[in-house]
């Protein structure tokens, strides 16, 4: 499975990371993005994840304003 992740906090991102990597080996962190700006350049440019785990306030506002301009 691949997943992208969606934190602003570096340490927050590096455990969550570590831990589904450690746990689910099946698994594939394919990147990790920390705005909304990133996400949606990140979506645009390559293929859509099969999970994406997010913080909902992100730096530059709500991370559900990714979906609205990634569609």
């Amino acid at each position: 499975m691949k997943i992208l992740i969606i934190e602003d906090e570096k340490l927050a991102a590096e455990k969550l990371n570590t831990l589904l990597t450690t746990v689910a080996t099946d698994c594939e962190v394919i990147s990790t993005q920390d705005s909304i700006d990133g996400a949606v350049a990140w979506l645009t440019e390559h293929p859509h994840p099969d999970l994406i785990i997010s913080d909902i306030h992100l730096i530059d506002g709500l991370c559900f304003n990714i979906f609205r301009r990634s569609r």
